[in-house]
């Protein structure tokens, strides 16, 4: 779906998506995993729903995320980037 047809939907379920409302709710499904964006049409943005993707999704185990936190370091020096 393109960026006007998710805000189509959204006033169709009487949500309207002016003031910034529109986006924020397409943020917030993207949050919670259930939208991903997709290839854009020319200049229009696009959104899926993630059983629709041509590729199965992992689930994250938690661990990977905790690798990544803190500050990163040079190995060859052991100082701050």
């Amino acid at each position: 779906m393109t960026r006007p047809q998710v805000y189509e939907v959204f006033a169709a379920a009487g949500v309207d998506p002016a003031d910034g409302r529109g986006p924020h709710l397409a943020r917030a499904f993207g949050g919670e995993g259930d939208v991903v964006q997709g290839p854009r049409q020319g200049a229009v943005e696009t959104f899926l729903h993630v059983d629709t993707l041509p590729v199965a999704q992992r689930e994250l185990t938690g661990r990977r995320p905790w690798r990544s936190w803190g500050p990163a370091i040079c190995i060859r020096t052991g100082r701050p980037r």
